[in-house]
């Protein structure tokens, strides 16, 4: 390491048991410059070692309560009916549970105590930071069945996953045709559900635990861009060596990952 003095300029918080390379999308999570204004390499260890200081802070500040949290758009009032009498049920057996509902909040679940309501968001470049810095023990992620919420995808759930956060959703669309249940999510088909899989969560934290970090291996397996791009390339190349003319061939590798949940 040169002598001259580094600045830290940037510093986005992660959530759950630390694993730096592993979290790198888009930008590094921590940027060091010299004197010069030359950017330098993570320096993994030392990172490391801040960020596990900060998330035993953070944990420490949380301790006593276990925080249960949603965060989407302004049009999901019906969706998050589905679990306001759920919200009401867990908040009157657990005093240890608060819940927060980011960005979109229904005038239903303003004004209950011990529900605290963020209206603040952020652009899509900053929003995995601004999702982390929530503190989601348990995430929510309810859906009316109806046709459009079929045509979804699990994108709520790959975002709690991301934070290892275990995901309580509702066993509709993609939800129920990607994830695992009991594994990798908890999938609910109606409100009673919902109290329940979340009284399991709230009376165990290893069982958190281990849904959110399977969850964690899950996407990083499955849903991760930087890997499936060679899967999209090889199922877009048998179709246009297919072409139009009689019954197109798909390989297994290219087999919705419905039909292959389905056949383990």
């Amino acid at each position: 390491i040169k002598s001259e003095r580094f600045v830290l300029e940037r510093l986005v918080p992660v959530q759950g048991e630390t694993d730096l390379t592993a979290l790198i999308s888009y930008e590094p999570a921590w940027t060091f410059e010299d004197r010069f204004g030359e950017y330098l390499p993570p320096l993994w260890k030392a990172c490391k070692i801040i960020v596990d200081v900060i998330y035993a802070a953070s944990e420490e500040a949380k301790k006593g309560f276990i925080k249960i949290g949603w965060a989407g758009g302004k049009s999901h009032n019906e969706d998050l009916r589905i679990i306001e009498p759920v919200i009401k049920n867990i908040l009157a057996k657990h005093k240890n549970v608060v819940f927060e509902i980011v960005c979109g909040i229904p005038p239903f679940l303003r004004g209950i105590e011990r529900v605290v309501c963020y209206d603040k968001s952020e652009n899509i470049n900053r929003y995995p930071s601004f999702l982390g810095k929530r503190g989601f023990d348990i995430g929510l992620a309810p859906l009316v069945d109806n046709a459009f919420n079929r045509g979804k995808s699990n994108l709520r759930w790959l975002e709690y996953s991301a934070m290892r956060v275990p995901c309580v959703a509702s066993n509709v669309g993609h939800f129920k045709e990607t994830l695992k249940n009991g594994t990798d999510a908890l999938l609910a088909d109606d409100a009673a559900a919902f109290e329940s899989h979340l009284d399991s969560l709230i009376m165990d934290k290893e069982y958190r635990r281990r849904i959110g970090n399977n969850a964690y291996d899950r996407a990083f397996k499955d849903f991760n861009v930087d890997t499936n791009v060679f899967h999209y390339d090889r199922v877009l190349r048998s179709i246009l060596e297919s072409g139009q003319q009689g019954d197109m061939h798909i390989p297994e590798y290219a087999q919705p990952l419905s039909n292959q949940l389905g056949a383990q």
